[in-house]
């Protein structure tokens, strides 16, 4: 239900003064933000989706007890630094709802965002991110990493440092190589970079002795590294819509390969 802003205020203040833990906000076409906000010390969860937010108040980073806030499928164009403040949130979604045709334009991420250490999960489906800050490397407890849809160009050397992710999305982007740091990288499960324009792999990616699937569609990829044959535990890989032709890979030495999907050029 749509609410007016002193409507908005009224339910913050009733929030404040029953020292609640979560607020909900979520489609109520809110357009700014109130600072009020600030006041709201006991939350532990915030959810501001589905409106029509274009920035953040700076009295956000009042809310360091936050653990999870959710400004997904909002008009946010950037974010303030005071968000690097909410060093206790261990779950931030800025990323796209299929549940509505809103979604955030962050073109950057302020380097503050390194200070949330906290954070496992951080969800930035369907921005306009070009690069990341080297900062993004602190994120040393992330587990889940979604960068689908933006217009990533090239990752920071510094994303060898988030070690425990188990999941690393960067489906739709305009990578054209990854950094050699991508093999220290050796918790990830799933790694989806289809959609790119890679033309070569970084042997360096043989070190992921973990990971059980493997995409790497609709890219410009002419040939796989050996390192490839390493990843003994990879279960799915995704080839088509490359430029692969007779290689020397050898697929057998993946015992666990259960869908591969290969396309070779015409």
């Amino acid at each position: 239900m749509l609410m007016n802003q002193e409507e908005i205020v009224s339910m913050m203040i009733e929030a404040r003064d029953n020292g609640s833990s979560t607020l909900s906000l979520s489609g109520k076409g809110l357009e700014v933000l109130p600072p009020e906000i600030g006041q709201l010390t006991s939350l532990i969860e915030l959810d501001l989706s589905l409106n029509d937010l274009t920035a953040l108040p700076p009295e956000i980073g009042k809310l360091r007890n936050l653990t999870q806030l959710n400004v997904g499928a909002n008009d946010l164009a950037e974010l303030p630094p005071e968000i690097g403040n909410l060093t206790n949130l261990t779950n931030l979604q800025l990323g796209h709802s299929r549940m509505s045709h809103r979604h955030n334009q962050l073109t950057e991420l302020p380097p503050e965002i390194g200070n949330m250490a906290s954070l496992t999960w951080l969800n930035l489906y369907g921005n306009y991110l070009y690069e990341l800050p080297a900062e993004i490397g602190n994120l040393t407890n992330l587990k889940f990493l979604n960068l689908d849809d933006n217009r990533l160009t090239g990752l920071p050397p510094t994303i060898g440092k988030l070690g425990n992710l188990n999941i690393l999305d960067l489906t739709n982007n305009e990578l054209t190589e990854l950094p050699p740091e991508i093999g220290n990288l050796t918790g990830l499960k799933e790694l989806l970079l289809g959609g790119n324009r890679l033309t070569w792999l970084p042997a360096e990616l043989g070190n992921l002795n973990d990971l059980a699937e493997l995409f790497l569609e609709d890219n410009r990829l002419t040939e796989l590294p050996c390192e490839l044959e390493r990843l003994t535990d990879l279960s799915i890989l995704y080839l088509f819509g490359n430029e692969l032709g007779q290689s020397d890979f050898d697929f057998s030495r993946l015992p666990n390969l259960t869908h591969v999907l290969i396309e070779t050029p015409r």
